[in-house]
């Protein structure tokens, strides 16, 4: 009995490998979504070294996304993927004058679960980030700040494919992403304001989800 189960489950693994997966080597698959995130910030700010401002705090992120991905073997992809939208920070702000934020990220995934309708996959991505932030000063006369961040970007997803048609379905996916943004540029008015001496950073810890759809070519 316990052969004839053995080799009931060769039977039924080699059939799902051989003829019933949708991902394989060569396909070429795409991603359009839509992205909504929570986030923990860190913000930091030092001059001549010694610091000056240690703040926590949060926000929320808006965002539409597009990747691309390339099977370099049945249960391996890699591939780019491109995010933009805003940033809100806080929804009491009268200061707030419009955030934007983006990143792009390059992305190794696994498909543990890779059927001919649906596959499911988890992996690393890492990439750069870029964040700019206007602010309306009220104490200056409502002139516009603008600060511009950039950084590093560093993830792990997991999500799936739902193919409902042979070349196009639905996507979901949850994602851990953390984000080491430094301060690069600084505005008053449209002027540049000197940052020598300077160092601001502002890191977010976030949790998101996107859902879209789901195209492939093999």
């Amino acid at each position: 009995m316990k052969v004839k189960l053995l080799m009931l489950s060769i039977s039924l693994i080699t059939c799902i490998s051989v003829f019933g997966q949708g991902q394989q080597a060569g396909t070429l698959s795409f991603q359009a979504g839509y992205d909504f995130g929570v986030h923990g910030t860190l913000y930091k700010s030092q001059y001549l070294g010694l610091p000056i401002e240690t703040d926590t705090g949060g926000a929320a992120t808006s965002m539409f996304s597009f990747g691309a991905q390339y099977n370099l073997l049945n249960w391996l992809s890699g591939g780019v993927t491109f995010v933009y939208g805003s940033y809100l920070e806080d929804t009491a702000d009268v200061s707030a004058n419009g955030n934007n934020v983006g990143n792009i990220s390059f992305d190794l995934r696994l498909y543990p679960v890779n059927g001919e309708k649906f596959n499911l996959y988890i992996g690393p991505e890492v990439g750069y980030s870029f964040l700019e932030i206007r602010k309306l000063n009220p104490s200056l006369g409502n002139i516009e700040e603008v600060s511009n961040y950039s950084g590093g970007h560093f993830g792990v997803n997991l999500g799936f494919n739902w193919y409902l048609f042979s070349f196009a379905g639905v996507f979901a996916q949850a994602e851990y992403t953390r984000n080491d943004f430094t301060l690069k540029q600084y505005y008053i008015d449209g002027e540049t304001f000197d940052l020598t001496n300077w160092d601001a950073s502002l890191n977010t810890f976030s949790g998101a989800v996107r859902v879209g759809l789901c195209f492939k070519i093999n």
